[in-house]
């Protein structure tokens, strides 16, 4: 079994705004993280027939399965009360991102976190109203193109539309209440970063240096002690 664990995560600023400086209103907030885990393993039916067709609309309805398939997001509860340098844990054993049965070559993570004000609206379900048709289109072309030339079309169509999906919603906290605590991009590749299978690291920074995380790679086979690092 394969596990990639998150275990700690630290913010420095919770993004809320008090009202008059604070005279008003305590700095409190209402945090969530959105995980979206891909890999060079990952089963897409469709994607041999999306390179394949020669049908725009037809292609067009194949993105859109894609990228709702990998944007069905795993949603860690929402913790109210947040203040800054809020500190998040997960237990004594933390929180499992991502689990397989068997260890995956590659794979491909974002964690973004978010602070919420009173909008419920599944994010999944709506990231097509995040985006216009021009950029949709557009992303979609740069897709098909990337597919054509990938020698792992599978760990290309996951990473891209990973980061679709996160522009979308980083588009669409920018018009909204909410805001982004921070994102989280890492790619990882068995060779190079858990080439036994273990990884364990601290306060990792997102791209904006807000959001620190700790997290470990851990697999064993079963019933079978864990792999030596």
């Amino acid at each position: 079994m394969f596990y990639f664990r998150l275990n700690k995560v630290k913010i420095l600023d919770n993004r809320e705004r008090a009202r008059l400086l604070g005279l008003l209103s305590r700095d409190r907030a209402e945090v969530e993280f959105v995980s979206l885990v891909t890999t060079g393993n990952d089963d897409f039916p469709s994607l041999d027939e999306l390179v394949a067709t020669s049908d725009p609309a037809r292609r067009r309805t194949l993105v859109r399965d894609l990228v709702q398939t990998v944007a069905a997001s795993r949603l860690i509860r929402t913790v109210k009360h947040v203040k800054d340098g809020h500190v998040f844990t997960f237990g004594d054993v933390g929180y499992a991102l991502y689990v397989s049965p068997t260890i995956p070559d590659d794979f491909n993570v974002v964690l973004l976190g978010i602070e919420r004000d009173d909008d419920e609206r599944d994010l999944a379900a709506t990231v097509f109203d995040m985006v216009s048709d021009e950029e949709f289109d557009a992303f979609s072309t740069n897709l098909l193109t990337l597919l054509s030339q990938a020698a792992n079309p599978v760990w290309v169509a996951g990473v891209q539309v990973s980061r679709f999906v996160v522009r979308a919603w980083s588009k669409w906290l920018m018009s909204a209440e909410d805001d982004q605590v921070g994102p989280l991009y890492m790619s990882l590749n068995r060779a190079e970063h858990y080439r036994h299978g273990k990884r364990d690291k601290q306060d990792v920074p997102d791209l904006t240096g807000n959001m620190f995380i700790d997290y470990t790679i851990f697999a064993a086979e079963p019933d079978v002690p864990p792999l030596p690092a």
